[in-house]
Order: C-alpha cells, then structure tokens, then sequence
C-alpha cells in the first residue's frame, strides 16, 4: 500500500502549543532563568538541545537531565530545589513529566512556573503545570499525534520564534537534523508529519556542522545518502552510549557545538564495547528462557547495566517474537522495561499492577517501571497470571513472518524501484518491504543478517562462476535513492 505525502502541520494552529509558547516568551522577556528538563535517550537528548538553543536566543538557560542510574525517570523535588535555589525561574520538560503528578503540584506549591512538553501515553489524570503539552492530548489543529518528543520541542521552537508559514520546517536546519535522529530513534511511526520530518531531516543531517564533523571523526560514510536504517547503525548507537551527568550531557553539548573529538572516539569505542557485550548478553538470557510459551517473558538479574535492561528486553521480543519484561537495578531499586507488539498495549497492562509501582509509563509498544520495595516476586507473579489470562490477546500480538512481494531475478526488482523509492522511507509504522527474490548471485560467505549495496550486487549476476540463489530480502533506500538489500536468509550454495 502507497503511504501519502502530507503538508506538515503548523505551529500555530495547535493551541496547547501557542500558549506554553506564550507563556514561556513573557518569562523569558523577564528575564528569568529558564532550564529545560530532558530525559537520558536521544529522543531527550536532542528535545534538550533544541530547547535550549531556541531558549538561549531570548534569556539565560540551563539543563538538567536525570543520569541512566538514577531511580527517577522524570521531575525530582530534590533537584528541583536545588534548581530554586540556583535562581530557576522557570521549568520546561522535554521528552517527559506528564506522569510526574506529585513532582508537578510540587512545583505549584514552591511557585515555580512548570511547562510540560512530552509525547508518552497520557495518564488518568494530567499533571497540575501551567500548560502541558502532547500531541497525544489531538486538540483541534494539533499534529499527528505520535510526535517524538524532539518533534513537540521541534514545533515549540519554531512557537517561540514566531515562525508560521508553509515551510516552517526548513527553517532552522539544525533542530531539523536533530529532531529526525529522534524520530528514528524513538521508532515513533513514520507516518503523517513524523513522514515529513524525516524526508527533510535525513537531507539535513549531512548539512549540520557538528553532525557532519562527528561522521568524518568516525568514518561514516554518508556517500550513498541517508535512511533510518543506516542512521540505526551509525549515529544513534553512538548517542546511546553517552551519559548525563545531570546538568552536562556530553552529546547535547556536541549537538550545540561543543564537539570533543577525545570524548567522541572514546564514546564510540565503548559503544563497539557496549555491542559485544550486549550481544553476548542477549545470547545468554535466550539461553535460559523459555520461548516456546505463550507467555510474556520476564527476566530478572540485578547484575544488568542500566544501559542494557531496555536493549535486551527488546532483543528478547525480536528474537522470540513474545513481549519481554527485563527486570534489574538501578540506584537501589529494581527497574524494569518491556517491550512488545500490538495490539497489546504495555503501558495499559501495567496499569493492572500499578501498586507494585513506585512510577511506570512510557509508549504502547515500549514503557519502564520503578518497582516498590519488597513488590517483585508479587509483581513477576501477576505478570504470569496475567499472561495466562490473556493468552489470545498475547496470540494476536505475535507477528507472523511473510513476505511482501516476489520477484525471479534482481532485473525484475529493479523495474520496481520507482515504486519502493516513493513509498520510502521506512521503519517504524512503515515497514521496509520484505521481497523473495530468485536465482541472485551473492559474494562468497555470504550470510543472513548481511547487507548489500544493489549497485554492487548487479554485476555479480552476469559472472557464471558464480550459481545463483534465492533469497529473501529487506529493501531499504537512502534519501539519495541508493537501494540495499539486508537479507534475512538464503538457500547456501
């Protein structure tokens, strides 16, 4: 099925949007100190960085973003005195707080003003801030409603500048190319606006000075132009395996300009580290689970980093297609993530064990939770006896594997191209097409999990040494219209 092309939607047409936009200029115009309130991934790592140069043309700003061990995932009343007492005057949340109720009254209590922009699932009852935020809240005229939250601060930037007409979005390159590196990070759909997002970002990225600078650093090679799925293999990996430490995240200073070549090869030696490590992990775990269950899959081991619990819990569902639960500690308390497919709706089932929970939220597919003290044997428990009373709902939610279209040769794909090069770009919510292809010639040692350029494997064909097999293949393109086929499996010669 074709997906269409839309116009992008305006700022000033979503109302939460023009009055948190207002409310923030008149404070800024007053000169009080502003600090952006970010979360510990890309998604808020970039927010952050966008809020913050929008912010730093108009008064004095700041950031705090909460580091990967701490218990808190949003708004903390310790660090928001301490921001009182440094002079805050103002508190703007990207990426996160709309389930920080009590943080948020707290903040009324102190009358510190509190503006929250975010993107999660909307709770039962909405925080008490001066405006919140969320394209999920789909007021009239607001955008799509599965912005990322560096799409909501990318739309509040261009609030706060004013900025109205047609082609707001190429407006500033730079909040663009950040905003699409989240977009594709947080595997929101990419669909509606997040479509148009990400066409105009992946042609941004290259133009951005320090995104630019970090891939000439690393060596990546951006020749062939940009997709999701290379930006998965290159930049993103390397976000992740930055650290905040609280009020400096060296990845938002990189965003802003402060490149440290030093911290940046360092970062991503240890993020090649974090892979093996990660895949040793994962092989491990899918060692002792039991995957043949209709279950969800629950794994605790308080020895797991902080930084792995999310990554392997979304290994476990890929590589088992069951929803996975991974269970381990941070900061003395035991923190879980899980991960799944529709139509079961993560956030909705841990509302069924919510008094197990110090705090949980997050997305449909994808949420966190902080277990209460003594709660986890009760809790793991519950999620078994939940799964056995909901074992059609998990049935439902377990992709099959198919394939999308069927071709003899790589000759006949390639009369197909104009039509997968409209449809692109792909990811999340926009499958990449998975094509049977017959009688391809591959190099030799070929294997599955291995990608090729077609341009490279189009000469291949016409050398008779070589026999010739089928495959099936995901087909992915580049913003420059290059073609690559990852293949999933093949019959060896």
């Amino acid at each position: 099925m074709a997906v269409k092309d839309k116009k992008i939607s305006l700022p000033g047409l979503w109302p939460a949007l023009t009055r948190a936009a207002r409310i923030i200029n008149d404070l800024a115009a007053k000169g009080k100190i502003i600090t952006v309130w970010g979360h510990d991934d890309l998604d808020g790592i970039a927010s952050t960085a966008i809020m913050l140069d929008a912010l730093r043309k108009k008064t004095e700003a700041n950031y705090y973003i909460p580091p990967k061990n701490a218990v808190h995932y949003g708004l903390d009343i310790k660090v928001i005195d301490k921001l009182i007492a440094d002079g805050t005057g103002l508190i703007v949340t990207v990426d996160g707080g709309i389930s920080n109720y009590a943080e948020a009254e707290y903040c009324r209590a102190m009358g510190l003003p509190l503006v929250i922009t975010d993107h999660h699932e909307l709770p039962s009852v909405m925080p008490p801030a001066l405006e919140v935020v969320n394209p999920k809240m789909q007021e009239t005229g607001s955008p799509y409603a599965n912005l990322c939250g560096a799409a909501v601060a990318l739309y509040l930037a261009a609030a706060l500048e004013g900025t109205g007409s047609d082609d707001w979005l190429q407006a500033s390159n730079k909040w663009l190319a950040w905003a699409s590196l989240a977009t594709v990070s947080d595997r929101v759909p990419l669909l509606d606006d997040n479509r148009m997002v990400i066409k105009a970002g992946l042609k941004a990225i290259p133009e951005d000075p320090g995104l630019s600078r970090l891939a000439g650093i690393l060596d990546f090679d951006l020749t062939r132009g940009l997709s999701p799925l290379i930006l998965q293999n290159s930049y993103i990996p390397l976000f992740a395996s930055s650290q905040s430490q609280g009020g400096r995240h060296p990845m938002v200073e990189l965003l802003l300009g402060n490149i440290d070549e030093i911290t940046v090869r360092d970062l991503w030696a240890k993020q090649i580290d974090w892979r093996r490590r990660f895949g040793q992990a994962l092989q491990n775990k899918l060692a002792v689970v039991n995957g043949r269950e209709m279950k969800i899959l629950t794994v605790v081991d308080p020895d797991i980093q902080p930084d792995m619990i999310g990554p392997l819990a979304g290994g476990l569902r890929d590589a088992l297609l069951l929803p996975a639960i991974v269970i381990g500690k941070k900061g003395g308390a035991y923190v879980g993530e899980a991960r799944g497919h529709l139509p079961l709706d993560l956030v909705q089932m841990l509302s069924w064990f919510k008094d197990h929970f110090i705090q949980y939220g997050g997305h449909k597919q994808a949420a966190g939770f902080t277990l209460k003290s003594g709660a986890l044997e009760e809790f793991v428990s519950a999620v078994d006896g939940y799964s056995a009373e909901h074992r059609d709902l998990l049935l439902s939610s377990r992709p099959e594997a198919k394939y999308d279209r069927r071709f003899d040769d790589l000759s006949q794909l390639g009369k197909n191209i104009p039509e997968f090069l409209e449809n692109s770009p792909y990811g999340s919510g926009n499958p990449w097409p998975v094509c049977l292809i017959g009688n391809v010639k591959l190099p030799a040692g070929a294997m599955p999990d291995q990608s090729y350029w077609l341009d490279d494997l189009l000469p291949l064909q016409d050398q008779a040494f070589l026999s010739g097999v089928p495959i099936t293949a995901a087909l992915d393109t580049t913003s420059n219209g290059h073609i690559s086929l990852s293949i999933k499996a093949h019959q060896p010669t």
